[in-house]
This record gives structure tokens, C-alpha cells and sequence, in this order.
């Protein structure tokens, strides 16, 4: 349990160390770095540790929580902080925990949770924000089937 704990503070530091030298360098390695620490803090050790504590939606909502500080330090560093709409961007990283947990759960895999991640970031960017409420209601509708993937995948391993 505290080597889990040590291996996501260290993931978590290593994260926000490369995601400080992207900003200071955009340079394409330490984005990169900065993605893979962060999935393997967040996703490999950090949903399956808590998960053998408490139930599959509160780890999820504690990973959520991680993850929301972790991104806001990146956008304050970045100074991009002040472009954020919150809640949205909060609903969507609610949406991209209970989605990268379940396809772990699913798979096993941590590159299918970076490259997810990765696709997830991408597409956001050119994502349009006229029609926010489909958007809510289509993150609402992804975390019901993450949901729903988890229990279906960790019944057949009983």
C-alpha cells in the first residue's frame, strides 16, 4: 500500500516536472514524458491501489481529484489558466477517468489508456463549443457505459 502511494506521488511529481520543461521548451519529449508519467500515476498503480480499498466509483472520483489539481498547476504554469471554462473541462476529465479506468480494467494495458488519453486531448482541440449541452449529455452517456464496461468486466473475473 505505501509503495503504491510512493510510485503516484513520484509519477505525479515526474508528471508536472515534464509538463514544466514542455512549457519552458515546447518541445515535443517532455509532452510526451509528461502524458506517459501522468497516465502511469493515474491509471497504474493509483485506480487499481485504491480500488482494493474502496469501491470502483469513489476511486474513481479520488483519481478525478488528482488529476483535476494536477491539470490546473499544468494550466497555471502554462498561464493558460484563466482560459478555462471549469466545469466543463472538470465534467470532461470526470468523463476521461471513468473511460481510461474502465478501458484498463478492460484491457490490462496502459498504452491503450495513453493513446486514448492522447486522442481524447487531441480531438478536444478541435472540438466546437456551440452545442455544449449535446456535449454535457455525451459525457454524461460515455461515463454510463465506462460505467457499465467496469462491472461487466469485473464480474467475468470472479
Amino acid at each position: 500500500m505505501a509503495g503504491g502511494i510512493i510510485t503516484v506521488v513520484h509519477a505525479f511529481l515526474g508528471g508536472l516536472i515534464f509538463a514544466l520543461a514542455y512549457v519552458k521548451t515546447k518541445s515535443l519529449f517532455p509532452a510526451i514524458a509528461a502524458h506517459i508519467f501522468g497516465n502511469i500515476g493515474g491509471y497504474v498503480p493509483t485506480q487499481p491501489v485504491m480500488e482494493r480499498m474502496i469501491t470502483y466509483i469513489p476511486a474513481v472520483f479520488i483519481t478525478f481529484i488528482c488529476w483535476g489539481i494536477w491539470h490546473f498547476l499544468f494550466f497555471y504554469i502554462d498561464g493558460s489558466l484563466t482560459g478555462i471554462n471549469a466545469p466543463l473541462f472538470l465534467l470532461g476529465l470526470l468523463t476521461n477517468c471513468f473511460i481510461l479506468s474502465a478501458l484498463y480494467a478492460y484491457s490490462g494495458s496502459l498504452w491503450i489508456c495513453v493513446m486514448t488519453h492522447a486522442l481524447i486531448n487531441a480531438l478536444s482541440q478541435v472540438a466546437v463549443d456551440e452545442k455544449v449541452m449535446l456535449g454535457i449529455i455525451l459525457k454524461i452517456v460515455c461515463i454510463a457505459i465506462a460505467i457499465g464496461l467496469y462491472y461487466m468486466v469485473s464480474r467475468q473475473k470472479v
